[in-house]
């Protein structure tokens, strides 16, 4: 009876030590795949971040140009309706409406 119960405080501890080292291998595992995703999200959240500011940087740019454009546009008729205006003038004039 005595060796049962030797054998089975031996094997009680030796499950103890087991489980304490399978509970430490799993908390490191847990630890290192928390990093893992930290990592990823950080790399992530900085592409994410260079691409929106690339974005943005593109989308300024190109608001620029569009407003470039349209005051050339903009100019451009007003030349034009400056040039028919005078235009009609020296007409109406040649026609004696003056």
């Amino acid at each position: 009876m005595f060796l049962q119960e030797a054998e089975y405080s031996r094997l009680k501890d030796r499950l103890d030590y087991e489980m304490e080292m399978l509970l430490a291998y799993q908390s490191k595992n847990k630890m290192q795949a928390e990093a893992q995703r930290n990592r990823e999200r950080k790399e992530l959240e900085d592409r994410v971040s260079v691409r929106r500011a690339l974005l943005e940087q593109k989308m300024h740019e190109e608001s620029l140009q569009f407003k470039h454009e349209r005051h050339e546009r903009l100019r451009m008729l007003q030349e034009r309706h400056d040039r028919d205006l005078d235009s009609f003038d020296e007409e109406s004039a040649r026609l004696g409406f003056r």
